[in-house]
């Protein structure tokens, strides 16, 4: 039985002995013990879910926390992914410069190195294409 119950039984069983009204209704100790002891125990009750509650609390914020780090490196990854598309594409084009020049315009070959790039074109293509990084290399430290 709860509390509620237990009140509505006490005001019922007042009104029945001669109309008393309900506030001024005398109780028995015993009926308040028992009343104080359901309060006691609906509080217990109440204290224990307070608690599974903060706890509950506590894991919901952790998750926040974590989700929010998830999208985070999210938000990297799709950075990182746009940058590395991107130089990938700039060494698609350098590439294909250098493959232009080995292929068409470039008869004579590299004096900067030690003359393998006479021997064929992939060696040509390794050749022209050190020569560059070597000559960014060069200007980066100026």
């Amino acid at each position: 039985m709860n509390i509620r119950e237990t009140v509505k039984l006490r005001k019922e069983k007042c009104q029945k002995n001669g109309g008393i009204e309900f506030d001024t209704c005398i109780v028995s100790t015993k009926e308040l013990d028992e009343l104080l002891n359901l309060i006691d125990k609906q509080n217990k009750g109440l204290n224990k879910l307070k608690s599974k509650n903060k706890e509950l609390l506590r894991k919901l914020r952790n998750r926040v926390k974590e989700n929010n780090k998830l999208i985070k490196y999210s938000n990297y990854k799709k950075e990182f992914s746009t940058l590395n598309k991107q130089i990938d594409k700039q060494n698609k084009v350098i590439d294909e410069l250098i493959q232009e020049l080995t292929d068409d315009e470039f008869d004579n070959p590299c004096t900067e190195c030690c003359k393998e790039c006479e021997k064929d074109n992939d060696t040509l293509f390794n050749c022209i294409k050190q020569y560059f990084i070597r000559k960014v290399e060069k200007d980066e430290q100026s």
